[in-house]
C-alpha cells in the first residue's frame, strides 16, 4: 500500500509505503521466509515552483512527461529548486522455526546499495548484511546555476539478526555531499565524497534510478 499526499498548501510531500512480502522456496521450505518493509518519506520543497520529485508511476523507461496523457518531455527549468528530505526505511524478516533468510535476500548497509541507491556511503559496498535492517536519512538539496546544485545527506542505520534489536541505539553514520545535476525529466545525476565512520572517504557517483521509469517492475533486491 502506497499513500502520496500533499498537506499544507504542498509545503509538506509524503510518499508512504507499507508493503507485506512472502518469499517461498518449493524445492525446500527451508529457505520460505515473510518480511515487513516501511518506507516513510517526507519531502519539505523550499519554493512553491518547485517540481515534483521522484519518478512517476505512470511513466515507464523511455517516458519523462510531467503528467499522465501528456507528450512532451518537461523544459528545462531555470527556477529555483530545494527540497529538505527525512526519510526512515524500516525491513524486518520472519521466518519460521527450522527456517532462514538466505544471505542474498538480506538487506545490505553500505556504499552503493543493490538497486542504485546509497545507504551509509562512507562505508564499502554491502558492509552490514542481516535479515533486519532500520536506516534514517535527513538530506538537503539546491540549485546552484541551471540544472546544477549542491546536496548534503546524513545517514544513521544498522542491521540486526533479530528483529527485536531494531532501534534507533547503536546507529552506524555516515554525511555526503556533492554535486547534482539535472535535466529536464532526465535521471539524477550525483557526484560526491561520503565520510565518518573507521573506513575512510568514499567517492560515490549515481545515477537515478529513475532512468528505469516509476512504473512497476521487478526488484533487484
Amino acid at each position: 500500500m502506497r499513500i502520496e499526499p500533499s498537506l499544507f498548501n504542498d509545503h509538506l510531500r509524503l510518499d508512504y509505503l507499507a508493503q507485506f512480502q512472502q518469499f517461498f522456496a518449493a524445492s525446500n521450505p527451508h529457505y520460505s521466509f515473510r518480511r515487513f518493509n516501511f518506507d516513510l518519506d517526507h519531502t519539505i520543497p523550499l519554493y512553491r515552483n518547485s517540481g515534483s520529485y521522484g519518478a512517476k508511476a505512470t511513466n515507464g523507461p523511455d517516458d519523462c512527461a510531467a503528467a499522465l496523457g501528456a507528450t512532451k518531455c518537461p523544459a528545462i527549468q531555470r527556477n529555483r529548486e530545494g527540497s529538505v528530505e527525512v526519510r526512515l526505511f524500516i525491513t524486518e524478516s520472519i521466518a519460521s522455526a527450522g527456517s532462514v533468510v538466505p544471505f542474498y535476500f538480506q538487506p545490505t548497509l553500505g556504499g552503493t546499495y543493490i538497486d542504485g541507491s546509497t545507504w551509509l556511503a562512507s562505508y564499502h559496498d554491502y558492509r552490514f548484511r542481516a535479515p533486519n535492517a532500520i536506516v534514517l536519512r535527513e538530506a538537503f538539496e539546491h540549485s546552484i546555476w541551471g540544472p546544477v546544485g549542491f546536496t548534503f545527506s546524513a545517514d544513521e542505520g544498522k542491521v540486526a539478526l533479530a528483529r527485536n534489536d531494531i532501534g534507533f541505539n547503536n546507529l552506524a553514520h555516515s554525511f555526503q555531499v556533492g554535486i547534482t545535476v539535472r535535466a529536464g525529466g532526465l535521471p539524477l545525476v550525483t557526484l560526491g565524497v561520503a565520510w565518518a565512520g573507521p573506513e575512510g572517504p568514499h567517492t560515490i557517483a549515481i545515477v537515478s534510478s529513475t532512468l528505469l521509469g516509476g512504473s512497476a517492475r521487478p526488484s533487484l533486491y
